[in-house]
């Protein structure tokens, strides 16, 4: 099977790895699905990983002008339909991290938990590198009781990143947990990747043992 699905008038690029419940990660900034090559493999001893690249990235199909956020959100809505994922594990890094916030505020039913590693709910307004916006949800979240994972780089040199942002965004986020690490900028998964791989494979351990008693109660 060729790794792409037709979404939104574009063709993008995916990839999947290993099988289980879903674990699905979308990239930061305008890069691809390589930011993950390093956790690939850790994750999909357990997981089913999907990894893709957004439109104007990487292998995917390119459409000038099309980068907003809805149109992103209804891209990972699209693929994940394409692949008959109904639920799972929905995260991403810095962009993708505020895709994934924006996904879970539409479609809460399909994410059993969420991971926003370099995010936040303060928004992100454009400037000369990104004209791409995102809206602050501040004081907007405080409904979505599903867990969250929050990783963010203390010394990440972005304000809307900043520890002080990551901490509002656990404030924000009802049934998050926190982690600020220290020596580390934007990219965690990258400059702290067994860090960054160890808190998660940590949280969804736990995810998972709360599947397994709900679905032993149905």
């Amino acid at each position: 099977m060729v790794p792409f699905a037709e979404v939104n008038g574009v063709q993008l690029y995916y990839e999947e790895h290993g099988s289980g419940f879903p674990l699905v990660l979308s990239h930061g900034g305008y890069s691809d699905i390589s930011a993950w090559e390093e956790s690939i493999p850790f994750f999909s001893q357990r997981y089913r990983v999907v990894v893709y690249d957004r439109r104007n990235c990487g292998q995917s199909g390119k459409a000038p002008d099309t980068d907003t956020p809805d149109i992103w959100v209804d891209d990972l809505y699209q693929l994940l339909r394409h692949l008959d994922i109904q639920r799972g594990y929905i995260g991403g890094s810095s962009f993708g991290a505020l895709v994934t916030l924006e996904f879970t505020l539409a479609y809460p039913e399909m994410v059993e938990a969420a991971l926003l590693i370099s995010g936040t709910t303060a928004g992100y307004p454009p400037n000369e590198r990104y004209s791409v916006t995102f809206p602050s949800r501040q004081g907007q979240v405080g409904h979505l009781s599903l867990p969250v994972l929050i990783v963010n780089g203390a010394d990440d040199a972005s304000p809307s990143f900043a520890p002080g942002t990551a901490q509002k965004t656990a404030q924000d986020l009802p049934n998050s947990e926190l982690a600020i690490l220290y020596g580390v900028g934007h990219a965690v998964s990258r400059d702290a990747g067994a860090t960054f791989r160890s808190l998660t494979m940590g949280f969804l351990a736990k995810q998972d043992a709360k599947r397994g008693v709900l679905q032993a109660a149905s």
